[in-house]
């Protein structure tokens, strides 16, 4: 048994855990204040104590036995339930969609950047003028397009 699954929670800790995954919905901050941390400084305590190895198993153990906490699996079964549902307003089924393809990493941009020659060692400013290459397209300006005349008799 490793270090991490030995320390037990102290009380604070273990309040933490209990509004994170209660009144505070996942926020950390807001966590860090109902277990009684001040609230200037809740920022940066519910970051610390939210990164913690032995915080992170107790909040999976609370999660995995809380009905209430969904899976993954189980949101994306709700959202795909919304989505296809021609009851519910387009907006909110839209909304669905845009959360299941979140969810499935739909939306996420992957840039590879090889690192080759002078042994994998390259400079800073090499590197830059690679992702800055990579980026250009984005930066052009979209092309102009000349309006087209019609005749009103085409109407």
């Amino acid at each position: 048994m490793t270090k991490d699954t030995e320390t037990p929670l102290t009380e604070r800790e273990r309040r933490f855990v209990e509004a994170y995954l209660g009144d505070a919905a996942g926020n950390a901050t807001k966590a860090a204040e109902l277990a009684g941390y001040s609230a200037t400084s809740a920022r940066r305590i519910g970051t610390r104590l939210s990164s913690k190895d032995h915080i992170q198993q107790a909040i999976d153990v609370r999660a995995q036995r809380d009905p209430a906490v969904w899976t993954r699996q189980q949101r994306q079964q709700f959202w795909t339930r919304i989505a296809n549902d021609p009851e519910t307003p387009i907006r909110e089924r839209l909304k669905a969609s845009e959360l299941l393809g979140r969810s499935q990493g739909d939306f996420i941009e992957r840039r590879l950047l090889r690192l080759e020659g002078n042994g994998g060692r390259r400079s800073l400013e090499d590197i830059l003028e690679e992702v800055n290459a990579l980026e250009e397209p984005q930066r052009r300006s979209p092309p102009v397009v000349e309006p087209m005349t019609v005749p009103v008799s085409e109407w």
